[in-house]
């Protein structure tokens, strides 16, 4: 009977913090002092993992009670109206666990979140937060896809039906762009200081991404708004980086069955967390750097580094921001994707798995070794070959039961930001092309949906429409090139390059990813 599987340890809510487990961390301040400062967009997994989580630290120390978050999802889905209520039964409470590679976990309780919001049930209430003069900081994790902005053209899509009826109807937004514009808006017209718009995805100079965003939206509704946005909104760019899997109804229910609690929303991590963030604020910010943020203050490193070594590689130290950018999308993300995808196509269901397999962990290997720390720029303070060691020592963690499926979601948004600059440089001449080649290929078989042994699976690309998904999963082994993965190297291509790829597509559906991974070309 279902009855006997039910969980029976304590919900997790405000009035039972402290009747939890004692080996649950507690929040280490008065949640009831707590207020709202920074109004967040994309409330997902990796968000609760790691900018909750310093928060979570962070409002322990004392001075920090105003930087308090407040969660917003702006996409109307049963998923998300379902997370809404589960925040609210919950007090906006849940737990992190973080499993180390020898499968050891510590938990704790986080209190950051001070309130959840629908937007699509009351756009009204977003807006009167983000007005708030208390609102300093609006962050997002919005994922690689979503700024809207055309990879080939670069410019920001004004025609979504989403941006076209957020422009007509600015009191009534349905867009991370529309409530944020509005609010700065309302904010500048009542002589209250802008907030700053504090991007938090896996996107290369994911501030300035940002901004083209935002000020094109604004320019769009108003140029003299745009000009006010772009001259008085700060977009302080950074490095985000945590492991944090997609959790399944069994996975959750064993998480809880760990911490002995009753979790709506329990979140697995890694137990490694970085976070490098460019000092550039509108209206103040809280000291991040008490529990471990690295600061970059005016092209410099202004703080101790987790990572140390020497920098006596063939690449330039860069002082900036964009070599921590680099290294995290180049060195893990890149790989990442290549793994995830082999995994598919061959029925390998996590990534700690897929790095285990002789071929895949050879071919990623070469890649790194040949094609990417040759070509990314060291950040002070890393030497690139220990921090490539570490990144695959993270994948081999099976205590995380990272799954395949969840980084090959929206794989078109991934590779476009993830591998661009390696498929550019073998085409320019720099690197060697058979390897980008297979990447191409690779993503592209995975695209048809259909594993190395027949079976078919289930795409996750939001970046695709239904015309595109056709293309993808019904084409001849050479078509394909005209799907947005490519928008920003399809200048690079040629007729032969072309040829080859589908070549080595025909090659992954008779032998396998591994025969046509090391196949001659």
């Amino acid at each position: 009977m279902s009855f006997f599987k039910k969980n029976t340890h304590l919900p997790i809510n405000q009035k039972n913090i402290s009747k939890l487990p004692v080996d649950i961390e507690k929040p280490g301040y008065d949640r009831s002092k707590v207020t709202s400062g920074i109004v967040h967009f994309g409330l997902g997994n990796f968000y609760r993992s790691h900018l909750a989580s310093y928060m979570n630290r962070l409002l322990a120390v004392p001075g920090h009670e105003a930087w308090g978050i407040t969660g917003v999802e702006v996409i109307a889905s049963p998923e998300n109206v379902q997370k809404n209520e589960d925040y609210a039964k919950q007090d906006n409470l849940y737990t992190l666990t973080q499993f180390k590679e020898d499968g050891t976990h510590k938990s704790a309780l986080i209190g950051s979140i001070c309130d959840h919001l629908y937007a699509p049930e009351n756009p009204a209430k977003v807006l009167e937060v983000l007005t708030r003069p208390e609102t300093k900081i609006v962050s997002l994790t919005i994922t690689e896809g979503g700024y809207n902005i055309n990879a080939a053209s670069g410019e920001f899509c004004l025609n979504h039906p989403d941006i076209v009826h957020d422009l007509k109807n600015p009191e009534m937004p349905k867009t991370v762009f529309g409530f944020v514009i509005e609010a700065l808006n309302r904010r500048h017209a009542a002589g209250i200081a802008p907030f700053t718009i504090m991007s938090c995805d896996n996107v290369l100079h994911n501030g300035k991404t940002a901004f083209k965003a935002f000020t094109s939206f604004a320019k769009a509704r108003n140029v003299e708004l745009g000009k006010w946005v772009a001259e008085n909104v700060a977009f302080p760019n950074s490095m985000v980086d945590r492991i944090t899997p997609t959790l399944d109804q069994k996975r959750k229910e064993d998480i809880n069955l760990l911490n002995k609690v009753h979790d709506l929303l329990p979140v697995l991590s890694e137990e490694f967390t970085q976070w490098v963030l460019e000092d550039n604020f509108s209206d103040g910010r809280p000291d991040f750097s008490k529990v471990g943020v690295q600061f970059i203050a005016g092209g410099q490193i202004a703080g101790d580094l987790e990572h140390s070594g020497g920098n006596e590689e063939r690449n330039a130290v860069v002082s900036g921001i964009e070599g921590f950018e680099q290294a995290k999308l180049r060195i893990l993300n890149e790989t990442h994707l290549i793994l995830g995808l082999a995994g598919m196509l061959e029925n390998i269901s996590f990534i700690d798995d897929a790095v285990q397999n002789k071929a895949l962990s050879e071919f990623v290997d070469i890649v790194l070794k040949e094609d990417i720390l040759p070509t990314v720029q060291t950040p002070p303070g890393i030497h690139l070959p220990e921090y490539a060691d570490q990144v695959i020592a993270r994948f081999r963690n099976a205590a995380l039961q990272d799954t395949c499926v969840r980084i090959t979601g929206d794989s078109v948004s991934k590779a476009l930001v993830f591998w661009s600059e390696t498929i550019k440089n073998a085409l320019s001449g720099k690197t060697e092309e058979k390897r980008a080649a297979f990447m191409c290929a690779l993503l592209l078989e995975y695209l048809r949906g259909v594993r190395c042994n027949g079976e078919r699976y289930a795409l996750n690309e939001p970046a695709l429409s239904p015309e595109q998904i056709e293309i993808a999963q019904k084409g001849a082994p050479a078509d394909g090139f005209s799907l947005p993965c490519f928008d920003a190297v399809r200048g690079y291509f040629t007729a032969e390059f072309e040829a080859k790829v589908g070549s080595l597509r025909t090659a992954i559906q008779n032998g396998g990813v591994a025969s046509a991974m090391f196949a001659p070309y």
